[in-house]
């Protein structure tokens, strides 16, 4: 407990929200859609999977990487179209993406982990750049370009108004079908990213990688951090600036549970509780 405050652990703390941190920037443009997405956990576990094992058969960083980006963006894709063109609802599209990810791992690995990531990849993420994670700062530059596309572009303004109200939006005209697949898509490569990163923060080339049980624990945080910076599932209310702040208070938070002795489990039961706190309270506050 005493060492919490230090710069050397708010520094690694840092480091290790930039992950969640990252998952949540996309999962706040879906939530302001109206959306959700509950295959994101799963989807970070089979890319880190696929990705370590990619970095192991082939020896390179670059090829591997781009390919791990294109797989999670092809994840976003596949929920986009099923959302937007087959008119899927998000939670049944999603749920059944998490479903057939989870399986797919299972089978693939027989239950095993396997790969290992590469060493420019491990030694990247535990960079630091004027004493502030590598990981930090292009979280901290994904923020800030989606913030300007969000607050500043025609696209920015069409997601926040989809999420508004959809049927004033097709009748003025946006293509809600194109606007839903985008924000999908954006949200499988951050959460792409994401596992670049878990990858070379966890997985050094000698171990092995993503436990079998990764998958629900970033699903809720890349769910509550969005929820806790003011994302409503409303839909049309939010930002990614609070998306981050809420992330950095949301790795606080978690920090402090394990020094008071918390499990992973009290962990997850806690996370539930305050997402369901909050959206309740925002409920009764809006009727």
């Amino acid at each position: 407990m005493s060492d919490f405050l230090t710069i050397q652990h708010q520094t690694e703390l840092f480091r290790r929200i930039s992950i969640p941190g990252i998952m949540a920037l996309g999962q706040t443009l879906i939530i302001l859609t109206g959306g959700v997405d509950l295959s994101v956990g799963a989807n970070m576990m089979t890319v880190a999977i696929i990705g370590g094992i990619f970095f192991a058969s082939m020896g390179e960083l670059w090829l591997p990487m781009i390919l791990i980006l294109l797989f999670g963006a092809l994840i976003g894709l596949l929920n986009g179209l099923g959302i937007g063109l087959l008119k899927v609802p998000p939670i049944v599209m999603t749920l059944g993406m998490m479903t057939a990810l989870s399986g797919f791992t299972l089978v693939y690995t027989g239950g095993y982990p396997r790969g290992g990531a590469h060493n420019d990849l491990v030694n990247f993420v535990s960079t630091n750049v004027m004493g502030i994670p590598a990981p930090g700062i292009i979280w901290a530059i994904l923020t800030i370009i989606l913030w300007f596309v969000l607050r500043k572009t025609k696209f920015g303004r069409e997601v926040y108004a989809v999420g508004s109200n959809p049927i004033s939006s097709y009748l003025s005209g946006i293509q809600i079908k194109k606007i839903l697949v985008a924000v999908y898509i954006l949200a499988g490569l951050f959460t792409s990213i994401s596992s670049l990163f878990y990858l070379g923060r966890i997985i050094t080339p000698a171990l092995s990688v993503a436990p079998a049980g990764i998958g629900l624990d970033y699903l809720l945080a890349a769910l509550a951090i969005p929820v806790i910076g003011g994302t409503t599932f409303r839909g049309g209310e939010g930002g990614v600036i609070g998306t981050f702040i809420a992330a950095y208070l949301y790795g606080i938070l978690r920090g402090l549970l394990i020094a008071l002795g918390f499990g992973e489990a009290g962990i997850l039961i806690f996370t539930g509780i305050i997402i369901a706190g909050i959206i309740v309270a925002r409920q009764k506050v809006g009727a």
